[in-house]
């Protein structure tokens, strides 16, 4: 169980990278909306900031956690539940997503930004953008959920028979 308390505790910072972008974007915009509404008097200028106030509100269900058997990822509108027996590995990723125009790359123009991946038992892997974190809180999340798999696949072979590394 305390493994778990410090898994979570690793994971709270999930979405703080999103939010801070978001809400700065939605500011800036709405900024400039208003900057083009005082010189034309064009109430239509606020659009502009919309889309933008959405994806900053929607940033707030970005989170994740786990329990003993999953790790739940919420992303701005989509929520993955990924059984943790099922999981071979967790590894830590540059991020690759819509932040930065799905160009990768592990450098400034990547924000220095990490994303988790992991690979399931059956060898099909997928990539978790929602993750998005700075490199340290990465490689961290991504060694505790590793010692997380660790401490409970003799448990988890015994109950099941099925998770093999």
């Amino acid at each position: 169980m305390a493994l778990v308390d410090d898994l979570n505790r690793a994971l709270r910072p999930i979405g703080r990278v999103p939010r801070v972008m978001s809400v700065t974007l939605a500011a800036v915009s709405i900024g400039l909306s208003a900057l083009v509404f005082s010189e034309s008097g064009n109430v239509l200028s606020f659009l502009v900031g919309v889309p933008a106030t959405v994806v900053a509100f929607l940033s707030f269900r970005i989170r994740a956690c786990a329990d003993d058997e999953i790790l739940v990822v919420r992303s701005y509108l989509r929520t993955t539940k990924i059984r943790l027996r099922d999981v071979q590995a967790f590894v830590d990723l540059e991020y690759i997503g819509f932040w930065n125009l799905q160009s990768g790359g592990n450098g400034w123009t990547n924000l220095w930004l990490r994303m988790l991946d992991y690979t399931r038992t059956s060898g099909h892997g997928r990539s978790l953008p929602e993750t998005m974190c700075t490199r340290r809180r990465g490689a961290e999340i991504a060694a505790l959920l590793n010692s997380y798999l660790d401490a409970h696949e003799m448990a988890w072979k015994g109950a099941s028979g099925k998770h093999t590394s």
